[in-house]
């Protein structure tokens, strides 16, 4: 930290001035202010520690073991034969381009398996469906129509799952290519690397520095949503590598939070590691205990996030002092603490996986929700007493 209470961290430069009372959220003019630097994101590299990103072979090897882990899930979880309750993303997923063999595979075992299904089932459904418009006759052509369709459907499906294995070994070159510059859907640590090995600023420093100069005033900032074409189209240029213009991408500041929600939503592992999801939650139910202490609680949450990956605290130090900055505005823009946790707390902090579908389970996910925004609120209001800059300046 320089005289004037500069801190900079990675490609960010920042205004850091500490409450009088580290109790007490700090007021307007001790707030975090986060402005554009041209500091290249080389020094990326030296918070994690000399990590390098993976090599092609690596890389495609773990894209064909993420297709390999998806197969069981989306054949048997996903291929549920139900017109009326197939989603519009399991459609979109079994229709997409096959991105290597195991894929292809997948998405043409996927097919087969409903073309089967239906062809047994028109053998039933199809008489009856007959009867009930023409009677006898029509009882005849509907089981002419099943017994036809027991034959050519699943002749339809093997095709289809011919043709997307193959399309799958075509892709797969470029598919090795996009797997070493991808950046979403990526540990942070090998996205922040990747940017640092092309001398560029991470995506996530760019979408922080636009909205810090053009968003903090605009009304339903990180709430409004944006057009998932436009979404996709920026976000594979940057998959591609390529280092985009925001300002001429993507001239609306809301589109641009949406850009870095949908990249915090895409992490394998969120900002708040999915190993410290449980001892958060059951830290913010203490604020429900009457005998609750608020400094205690914050140093034992302020003990939480030093257990995280030096990467994560310092995305999470840039992410919330931004959100400072849009609360210190919200007159303007409408985007008040509670506001903006409900709309950015889920892409933060995520549950793991959990495939019990009851009802309680339901219940606990829903008493959950109230955790996590009272952790990210906290986050955000508190950010100058439970992040440590100093510290992580240290590890640069």
């Amino acid at each position: 930290m320089d005289p004037s209470g500069r801190i900079h961290i990675l490609d960010q430069s920042f205004i850091y001035l500490p409450s009088s009372n580290a109790n007490e959220p700090t007021d307007q003019e001790s707030r975090a202010a986060i402005i554009a630097s041209n500091r290249p994101a080389q020094d990326a590299a030296a918070v994690m520690q000399q990590k390098k990103p993976q090599s092609k072979a690596i890389s495609i090897t773990q894209q064909i073991s993420d297709d390999l882990d998806s197969v069981p899930r989306r054949i048997f979880d996903e291929a549920k034969i139900d017109s009326g309750a197939e989603t519009q993303k399991k459609k979109n997923w079994a229709s997409s381009s096959s991105h290597t063999p195991v894929d292809g595979f997948a998405k043409g075992v996927f097919a087969f398996g409903k073309s089967f299904v239906k062809g047994v089932a028109g053998v039933f459904v199809d008489p009856i469906e007959g009867a009930k418009k023409e009677g006898g006759v029509g009882f005849v052509k509907g089981l002419g129509k099943g017994m036809a369709g027991l034959i050519f459907r699943p002749l339809s499906g093997a095709v289809l799952l011919t043709s997307k294995t193959i399309e799958g070994f075509v892709n797969t070159p470029d598919t090795i290519a996009w797997g070493v510059t991808r950046h979403f859907g990526v540990p942070l640590q090998l996205s922040l690397a990747r940017a640092a090995q092309k001398n560029q600023v991470h995506i996530t420093t760019k979408c922080f520095q636009y909205i810090a100069l053009r968003g903090l005033e605009f009304e339903g900032i990180f709430r409004l949503s944006s057009q998932q074409s436009t979404l996709d189209a920026v976000r594979a240029l940057i998959d591609d590598g390529d280092d985009v213009n925001l300002e001429k991408q993507l001239p609306n500041p809301s589109d641009v939070a949406s850009l870095v929600k949908l990249y915090f939503r895409l992490l394998p592992d969120p900002l708040v590691p999915f190993a410290n999801y449980d001892e958060v939650v059951e830290l913010m139910t203490k604020f429900d205990d009457p005998n609750y202490d608020e400094d205690e609680t914050l140093q034992a949450f302020k003990n939480i996030l030093a257990k995280f990956p030096a990467e994560n605290r310092l995305i999470l130090l840039q992410l919330c002092a931004l959100a400072n900055e849009i609360v210190a505005n919200s007159d303007k823009n409408r985007m008040g603490v509670d506001n903006l946790c409900i709309v950015l707390s889920p892409s933060i902090i995520r549950p793991p996986e959990n495939k019990d579908d009851s009802l309680e389970s339901r219940a606990k996910v829903l008493v959950q929700m109230t955790a996590v925004q009272l952790a990210f609120k906290l986050m955000v209001t508190k950010f100058n007493v439970l992040f440590n800059p100093d510290e992580l300046l240290a590890a640069q």
